[in-house]
């Protein structure tokens, strides 16, 4: 069963149930209430009739009862009995025959025996309160009672109005859960489909899903997954395109040469270049293919890591300590800013964190003119480093993917070295970033948070 038709069919079996038990108890409590309603519309009366003819003649009460009572049998109304205690008869009745004898019969001309609550005659139920009454002829006993069945009809009208209302009511209900339910369901088919056509890499027909609260977050992040899929696909085809290309190329050379040496085309002092070239070529595919495996298993592998609290000063010291016979060949300068503050530590390898700064080191080197400056400094709990250099700079084409694989410059290598660096940095929980300085040159800018 669809999720559309689940909440739909436990909206209704909801409404149902609520409603259900609402009238249940509505109708169950209803009787009680008109009864005690009753009842307390008998005693006000007929305390009030009580205190008003106290003292009077049986005439006058019985002509005062005649105006206050209904006709035998009027349901809904207020019928009397009144009984001279002394002289033990019925001096006047608005009920019906049955329930006069009944009455009659149970009050056997004793006030003791009061005839209060619901009554069962033989000409119907009745709520009935029992009175005394002093007259100038002596004692007498008022019964005023109301037939049940009225009030059943009462409670009947007023229920089925409720049930009117409570359908009414369920009915705007499911119409309103049907609605919630297609705002709700809608977008999550929509999310389905984009997540079908993600499976199929069908990138481009993926249509980002309009929705609100927890649907929306979670369809933005689909839509943001998607691209990031999108972008990882384009780097992966461009990987391997490149990665052939770069494989390539050494290999054609190795084999034009080796081929003719083989061949004798190529002999004496030109068979030792030729040879040389080929061992060149071969270096340059193991660097190659080192650099491409170091960087599968950095991006891949979770246990790569040693981590460990480790000084950024100190690690950079020994990454520039290392390059510094490439340094002075190249009649280059690094520069090195001293940091009046107290750095810190951070979480990090220490072999592959210097890795990373050889790469940067050695990609600002090849671009710089004169010289290479270095910066620490702390920033709301993170320690950065600048490298910057005062070389051209990078291009604005290959800005934006800098750090992608195969990417390079003019006086590029490999086209990996950054992307090594980009993958250290993150595993080690720091971030990466390069722009142009407006003086000229690329300045490098790592992020790390202090440990």
């Amino acid at each position: 069963m669809k999720l559309k038709h689940q909440l739909n069919f436990s909206f209704i079996a909801l409404i149902f149930i609520v409603l259900g038990l609402a009238a249940y108890v509505f109708y169950s409590l209803l009787l009680n209430m008109l009864i005690d309603n009753q009842f307390n519309e008998l005693r006000a009366k007929g305390q009030a009739f009580v205190n008003e003819m106290k003292g009077q003649k049986e005439e006058v009460i019985a002509e005062e009862l005649k105006r206050l009572s209904a006709p035998p049998g009027n349901a809904g109304n207020i019928n009397v009995l009144l009984v001279n205690m002394n002289e033990k008869k019925l001096l006047f009745s608005s009920l019906s025959s049955e329930a006069t004898n009944t009455f009659s019969k149970k009050l056997q001309y004793d006030p003791s025996k009061a005839l209060r609550g619901v009554w069962n005659t033989s000409g119907g139920q009745y709520v009935a309160e029992t009175f005394q009454l002093i007259s100038n002829d002596g004692r007498m006993a008022l019964v005023l009672a109301t037939p049940l069945t009225g009030l059943k009809e009462l409670q009947w009208n007023i229920a089925v109005k409720l049930f009117l209302i409570l359908g009414i009511g369920g009915i705007i209900a499911f119409i309103l859960s049907t609605i919630i339910t297609r705002r709700l369901v809608t977008p999550l088919s929509h999310v389905n489909t984009a997540l079908k056509q993600m499976t199929k890499r069908q990138f481009d027909d993926i249509e980002n899903v309009k929705a609100g609260g927890e649907i929306g977050e979670v369809a933005v992040s689909v839509s943001q997954m998607a691209e990031e899929l999108k972008k990882y696909m384009n780097t992966q085809t461009y990987f391997f395109q490149n990665a052939s290309h770069e494989l390539k190329s050494p290999l054609m050379t190795i084999r034009g040469y080796a081929e003719g040496i083989k061949d004798g085309v190529f002999s004496g002092r030109e068979a030792q270049e030729g040879l040389k070239l080929i061992i060149n070529e071969s270096d340059r595919m193991k660097a190659l293919v080192t650099e491409m495996v170091l960087l599968a298993k950095l991006e891949t592998e979770e246990n790569i890591y040693h981590v460990r609290q480790v000084s950024v000063k100190e690690v950079m010291s020994k990454a520039v300590e290392r390059l510094t016979p490439l340094v002075n060949e190249s009649h280059k300068i690094i520069h090195i800013h001293d940091c009046l503050e107290e750095l810190g530590l951070i979480q990090a390898d220490a072999d592959k964190l210097m890795q990373a700064f050889l790469n940067i080191l050695s990609n600002a080197l090849r671009h710089a003119n004169k010289m290479i400056e270095i910066k620490y400094y702390n920033e709301k709990g993170y320690i950065k480093v600048d490298i910057a250099d005062d070389g051209p700079g990078i291009s604005n084409e290959i800005l934006p993917y800098i750090f992608h694989r195969f990417i390079k410059g003019s006086q590029g290598q490999t086209g990996l070295g950054l992307a090594i660096s980009r993958a250290i940095v993150e595993g080690c929980g720091g971030d990466i970033s390069a722009c142009n300085q407006e003086t000229g040159g690329a300045v490098f800018t790592l992020s790390f948070p202090k440990a």
